[in-house]
């Protein structure tokens, strides 16, 4: 079933397909432009996946671990519209608090002493100390802090390793390949004479 997507808030005359596996390419083809157009969309996740991946806050499995280390709460348990969710999670390195702000007019924020790791709206700098509350005239964005500071910036692979292993790899085959020819040709060479 496909559905217009007017009302999912997405461009008129694109649509949303719940099974596509039998339809054709221009359903199920990736749409390369809209990684630029969605440019910093795309790099949010890159730091959101670096940001799982180097801390154990984020990769908790059982429930006691979970129940131990995770706490959410709902804003109208802090003063605030119930579209907005806190999400607290805790290693033995970190603390991480987590605001997803919803659908809402006004959001003021407790995130004294703790640090930017990620605004989706764009309007705090990352790696930033605050101080006081973040004071929001809109909704929709994603807040990331934490109590040290983090970096989430994917690790740069080493290009001179890359590289090396790039030119290295084949220059290895080919020198392998003629040794063995070349052993193989002597070889011969002796059996006819």
């Amino acid at each position: 079933m496909i559905k217009e997507t007017i009302k999912y808030g997405i461009e008129p005359g694109t649509y949303i397909c719940n099974n596509s596996y039998k339809w054709p390419i221009e359903i199920n083809s990736i749409k390369w432009d809209l990684k630029v157009k969605n440019y910093f969309v795309f790099e949010a996740y890159k730091k959101m996946i670096a940001l799982r991946l180097n801390n154990q806050a984020f990769t908790y499995t059982t429930r006691e671990e979970i129940d131990a280390n995770v706490k959410v709460t709902w804003g109208s348990e802090f003063a605030q519209d119930d579209t907005i969710i806190k999400y607290e999670t805790k290693d033995s390195n970190n603390e991480f608090v987590i605001f997803f702000v919803g659908a809402t007019q006004r959001a003021t924020l407790d995130v004294d002493g703790l640090y930017v790791v990620l605004d989706t709206s764009g309007n705090v700098e990352e790696g930033k100390k605050l101080s006081g509350s973040y004071k929001s005239t809109g909704g929709f964005f994603t807040l990331i802090l934490s109590k040290n500071p983090v970096a989430t910036t994917p690790s740069k692979p080493n290009t001179g390793l890359v590289v090396g292993l790039s030119v290295g790899i084949p220059l290895a085959l080919i020198a392998s390949g003629l040794t063995i020819f070349l052993v193989l040709r002597k070889r011969k060479e002796a059996i006819v004479q």
